[in-house]
């Protein structure tokens, strides 16, 4: 898979051939690697895969065609759109707009109302009085003049006040409801009418489309950092999952190079017995 020169020194440096000639130095990667980047090609399936340009295939896709995953292609395009939509101009036009003159709505005032009368026989609350009291007047005149027992007289007379005051009270009382429920429907439509012109051509409106304008000037002009933010949590997303799934399958494949397990232990040695309760039991004990 690798160049022939490259193959030598990773042969060079983790096996023990290494010991008799001398392993590579870390100037001699760099240069080897910098050298194995310019020779790179790019996958024509993935943009994940690159592989050295000697080989004719991907191996990264042979593999993946095995079911071993080792990249996970996150499919992201930036696809620029073009038109000559500018926002610098379309917001300048939006503040150039002017605000809509005062509403000229139609007051109550305005209307000429005719008063509907109220029923025949329906008797005001003010006549019910007057004709109590002259009644009551009327009775205790009569039990003046009336010898014993005088007061007898008087009980016809206020049954008589206390059924016409009832009856006609009720009557009125009941005219008097109906009209104020329909006086505060009349009232309710109106003031509903006149909050919905406000919204749509009012002064109040004018400034809420605005408002609106302005938050989806701010939500576009933010785009560009939501979606680099948004690029960065996925590769971070991508980047973790391949980094564990690196370290697992390279701590399960240390018990086959004795020498690399050794020297992975004496240098990071807190990191291998973290994870040494995922592994199988006595696969890092040679």
């Amino acid at each position: 898979m690798l160049p022939g020169d490259v193959e030598t020194m990773f042969q060079q440096a983790f096996t023990e051939s290494g010991v008799a000639t001398g392993r590579p130095t870390a100037k001699a990667w760099v240069a080897a690697l910098d050298l194995l980047r310019q020779q790179l090609k790019k996958c024509t399936v993935s943009a994940m895969h690159v592989y050295p340009g000697h080989l004719t295939d991907c191996p990264w896709c042979a593999l993946d065609n095995q079911g071993v995953i080792y990249f996970i292609d996150l499919g992201e395009e930036v696809i620029t759109t073009s038109g000559d939509f500018v926002l610098a101009k379309v917001w300048a036009m939006v503040m150039a707009s002017v605000a809509p003159p005062a509403l000229q709505l139609p007051l109550p005032d305005h209307f000429q109302l005719t008063g509907r009368p109220l029923p025949l026989g329906l008797l005001r609350r003010e006549y019910i009085i007057l004709i109590e009291i002259a009644l009551s007047a009327l009775s205790l005149l009569l039990c003046g003049l009336q010898a014993e027992p005088r007061y007898i007289i008087l009980v016809p007379v206020l049954a008589a006040i206390w059924i016409i005051g009832s009856l006609t009270s009720k009557a009125y009382k009941a005219e008097i409801q109906q009209r104020r429920e329909a006086f505060n429907r009349a009232k309710m439509d109106y003031d509903h009418l006149v909050s919905q012109i406000q919204r749509l051509g009012g002064l109040e409106g004018f400034i809420a489309k605005r408002t609106m304008l302005e938050k989806m000037k701010d939500e576009i002009l933010g785009l560009p950092e939501e979606e680099k933010r948004d690029l960065a949590a996925l590769q971070d997303t991508a980047r973790n999952g391949r980094s564990r799934s690196f370290w697992r399958d390279f701590l399960l494949m240390l018990p086959l190079f004795p020498a690399l397990a050794l020297r992975v232990k004496r240098r990071y040695g807190p990191l291998v017995l973290k994870r040494r309760q995922t592994l199988p039991d006595g696969a890092l004990s040679k």
